[in-house]
């Protein structure tokens, strides 16, 4: 079988065109992974963990010069914040660093006699982790049970 001229340049024509659009629906389908990519990562890393946890406070209260006030507020972002209340093992080791300027923790922040109490206390609604370092159990102190 042989191929005229007419239509080896018909043929010719075909596989350009081809080309380009292949080249074409490449080109397009990066352009589409990298958008794709870059607005997960801005709703999902901005703006979701922004909504879901930012805001989070850290405020230490207790006694300065005989009178009670705030010593403390600490800003948290919302990755540190998602971390320590997510992982009680993160919670307690930030707490303790955030108060270790103040006082040493008689007590382990995590367990349900340090919210008892009213040592710490998380507030839900406003966002705040409350620590109030006058609560702070004496050493030796017996615990119940």
């Amino acid at each position: 079988m042989s191929i005229n001229g007419s239509e080896s340049e018909l043929l010719q024509q075909i596989l350009a065109a081809t080309r380009e659009s292949l080249l074409a629906n490449f080109a397009y389908d990066v352009v589409k992974v990298v958008f794709g990519f870059l607005l997960g990562r801005v709703l999902i890393d901005k703006l979701y963990m922004t909504w879901r946890w930012g805001g989070w406070n850290v405020i230490v209260w207790g006694k300065e010069d005989d009178k009670r006030k705030e010593l403390t507020k600490r800003k948290l972002s919302p990755s540190v914040a998602k971390r320590i209340l997510e992982d009680e093992t993160e919670y307690s080791v930030y707490v303790k660093g955030v108060i270790s300027p103040y006082i040493r923790l008689n007590i382990d922040p995590c367990s349900p006699r340090a919210a008892e109490i009213g040592l710490i206390r998380k507030d839900l609604k406003r966002k705040h982790i409350v620590i109030d370092i006058d609560k702070n159990p004496p050493t030796g102190e017996k615990r119940p049970g």
